[in-house]
């Protein structure tokens, strides 16, 4: 099965997730690439959607294989059994910490006007990426959701490696995948367009859902 496009995987998705149409719950989004995938998921479900900024820790020299993750400026997590291939430890990997946590700082300032999270406590939380790799980066969202003590935390993703199916299924409350791949070379595989999500985007989109999403409160508060 190819996807069309993250637009048409969040259609795909927000289907699957029908039952939490309307209920108090949130979908988050992790930048870039996850964000019009969510924000389908998001009007489908009428749901609020908001950025989860994380990001990966790429190991040296193989920057697109993620070690490790930070969600929120957080502390990393980090993939051990990776690092230990690569005969490295955390410690190794400070430069590229620091970098990811300027990364972070940037991504809530453009992304969220640099505001805090709203109050999640006791919250569904709807955790959308365009595809799981590694996981290393939905690991570290899941961890950080559930210190701020979500109800659930629910993982939807069009397509995922299925190495990573078993460490996401034990962190959190429900994985929603359109496709598990055995051999995952790369997610972009999977889609027709697979080009780059701009900051801009994501800043478009973001702003769109936001006002639709005022418009129909003020319309309910209205009646």
């Amino acid at each position: 099965m190819f996807l069309e496009n993250r637009t048409q995987a969040g259609y795909l998705l927000g289907y699957q997730l029908i039952k939490y149409k309307g209920t108090d719950s949130y979908v988050l989004a992790l930048p870039r690439g996850g964000v019009p995938v969510a924000a389908e998921i998001a009007s489908i479900l009428a749901l609020p959607l908001d950025i989860l900024a994380v990001r990966k820790i790429g190991a040296p020299l193989q920057h697109e294989l993620a070690v490790g993750a930070i969600c929120e400026n957080e502390d990393p997590v980090w993939m051990h059994a990776i690092l230990s291939k690569l005969g490295l430890q955390p410690d190794d990997m400070g430069d590229a910490v620091e970098k990811e946590r300027k990364r972070i700082r940037r991504q809530i300032k453009i992304f969220r006007n640099g505001r805090l999270l709203d109050n999640l406590v006791g919250k569904t939380i709807i955790v959308v990426d365009d595809g799981l790799a590694t996981g290393a980066t939905m690991l570290a969202a899941i961890d950080f959701l559930k210190r701020k003590n979500v109800r659930n935390v629910i993982v939807a993703v069009p397509v995922a490696a299925e190495s990573s199916i078993d460490r996401i299924k034990t962190r959190a409350s429900e994985l929603i995948t359109l496709k598990t791949v055995k051999h995952l070379r790369s997610i972009g595989e999977w889609y027709n367009d697979f080009n780059q999500v701009s900051t801009s985007e994501v800043v478009s989109i973001i702003d769109k859902c936001s006002k639709i999403r005022n418009n129909a409160e003020s319309a309910l508060h209205e009646y």
